[in-house]
């Protein structure tokens, strides 16, 4: 009878931690789909995961769009249980300025967030629904980033600067195409200054453009 006993517990012993450690979410996170890209709609919010997936958690990188209108970046991350976090931040200062997070549900080929109270959107909405696609394709030549800028231009302000000479610097992960204006006094007639477009190298997603003065 004691050995019973003894047998009895060492398995015990040994199933509740196996239990323990046991994840029924593996498998179906968006980290867990190596070069995919994660994309809402409405609130507009989308992410990538890197193509290699050694990332694991996070953070992945991305963009929202506020309430206000403006595009800012974010960061998302995962942890081992169905809970996902975002984290807004300012470009230029790096400072965290929302955050929003709440727990999933994991689906193919989408996932739904469940917003947590006093987060970031959760007063307009209670879930963000997150279908997966494909991760666009890196931009990796100056050619390719002057014609993604050029349709963006010609798309937004028509043939305003088709006299403009049109160059491209890459500074870290993003392509700067400038126009600038010809050297004569046309250049006023035409608005001054021509816009510059950020083209994010990694993904090919227009982050910002500006008209120069």
């Amino acid at each position: 009878m004691k050995r019973i006993f003894l047998v009895v517990t060492i398995l015990l012993s040994v199933s509740i931690p196996l239990c323990s450690c046991y994840d029924k979410y593996a498998g179906k996170r968006p980290f867990e789909y190596p070069n995919t890209r994660w994309e809402s709609q409405d609130p507009y919010v989308w992410f990538e995961i890197s193509e290699d997936g050694t990332v694991g958690h996070g953070p992945y990188f991305g963009q929202v769009q506020l309430q206000d209108g403006t595009i800012r970046e974010v960061q998302v991350r995962f942890n081992y249980t169905n809970e996902i976090f975002f984290h807004v931040y300012d470009e230029n200062t790096k400072k965290m300025l929302y955050y929003h997070g709440g727990t999933s549900e994991f689906g193919n080929p989408e996932f739904t967030v469940i917003l947590e109270d006093g987060t970031l959107f959760s007063k307009e909405y209670e879930t963000i629904t997150f279908v997966r696609t494909e991760a666009p394709d890196s931009v990796n030549s100056e050619k390719e980033a002057i014609e993604i800028a050029n349709a963006y231009v010609q798309d937004r302000y028509e043939n305003k600067f088709d006299n403009y000479t049109v160059s491209v610097v890459l500074d870290g992960d993003f392509w700067c195409v400038s126009w600038a204006p010809p050297a004569s006094g046309e250049s006023e007639l035409l608005g001054g200054g021509g816009p510059l477009v950020r083209i994010r190298k990694s993904n090919g997603s227009i982050e910002s453009c500006l008209l120069q003065k």
